[in-house]
């Protein structure tokens, strides 16, 4: 049964869509459905049709199950090996941004609707989602929108730079130039992207952007549709944004593919839904995939000059938190 469940930002309401045939890109235009990419830019956008179903009261068979961390010294040296080359390579200019990121793996049965739910509860201002697909399980909840259309209207997010939501408004924190620059590069990408296919471009002042624990830099792109531009061709073009590849993005999914040492999947692919007047299409971040009993979770954080190992690293614990404090809620973690 393959189907997502998902609430949208600002919204609790739950809804189903059973995913049905593949469809083309010119069908899903017309239509709506599900659309569903990974990470890696040569593979192609999968379409599926859809058909939105009542929610029932369903639960998980297995309640407070126990969940064992799995090869955490091997992912921390993954990711470690992989972290240190690209502070290196940024500041010998061979890229100006990378996004590394990196495993955290937990054995035994997930409650999959429990932390969903969970989720939901918690994350208000996110796109919270169920994906299940050709038997795999994928959960998230990501605050970042890729593109919305509504009409000939387009709007993107531009997110980048992250600091704890405490220490920015206690006011122990403050934003650096390193998260300025990283946050500069997403926008500068993003506008560049509309200003080759839409008319009346504008970009909001920056601002933060509260995403549950941590905090994130956000302005939003917006405009309208040139008669002859295809949307799906703006969105292929949009993804990968520097926001999860880095700049330029060509030699960064490069360095990515050549350096990160495992396949990302969906993580920072992009998903969502459209009636075929409106899509609304979110880069899937703060995700997880669960498959045969085991759980992978997927973080990272874009490198710039004036990267410091030590601080990267926890920063991608506090984005674990999103999802391990959800399901710590119905599980005991080892």
């Amino acid at each position: 049964m393959n189907r997502i469940l998902f609430s949208s930002p600002d919204s609790s309401l739950v809804k189903q869509f059973f995913l049905g045939d593949e469809i083309s890109g010119e069908k899903f235009r017309s239509i709506g459905g599900v659309a569903i990419c990974r990470f890696n830019a040569n593979e192609a956008s999968r379409f599926y049709e859809s058909t939105e179903k009542p929610l029932l009261n369903e639960s998980d068979c297995s309640e407070n199950s126990i969940l064992e961390s799995s090869n955490e010294e091997g992912e921390i040296r993954r990711y470690s090996r992989a972290l240190k080359q690209a502070i290196v390579d940024v500041e010998n200019d061979l890229l100006s941004k990378v996004v590394v990121s990196r495993r955290i793996r937990l054995e035994g049965v997930l409650n999959t609707l429990s932390v969903f739910k969970q989720l939901v509860d918690k994350h208000k201002s996110a796109f919270v989602y169920l994906l299940d697909l050709n038997g795999v399980t994928y959960i998230g909840a990501t605050p970042e929108l890729l593109i919305s259309k509504k009409g000939e209207k387009v709007q993107s997010d531009s997110l980048a730079g992250t600091k704890e939501t405490k220490a920015i408004q206690n006011g122990t924190q403050g934003w650096q130039a390193k998260e300025l620059i990283e946050h500069s590069i997403v926008t500068d990408s993003v506008k560049l992207v509309y200003d080759k296919y839409c008319e009346s471009v504008e970009v909001s002042e920056r601002e933060d952007r509260v995403a549950g624990r941590i905090s994130h830099l956000y302005q939003q792109i917006s405009g309208k549709l040139n008669k002859e531009s295809d949307f799906l061709e703006l969105v292929s073009e949009l993804h990968p944004t520097p926001a999860v590849a880095g700049s330029p993005v060509p030699d960064a999914i490069q360095w990515i593919e050549t350096n990160e040492g495992y396949d990302r999947d969906l993580y920072t692919g992009y998903l969502g839904v459209s009636d075929g007047n409106e899509t609304n299409l979110y880069v899937n971040l703060r995700n997880l995939k669960y498959q045969n009993n085991i759980t992978t979770l997927y973080v990272g954080g874009g490198i710039v000059k004036g990267s410091k190992f030590e601080s990267e690293l926890e920063e991608t614990q506090h984005k674990a938190e999103t999802l391990l404090s959800s399901i710590r809620a119905h599980h005991n973690i080892n």
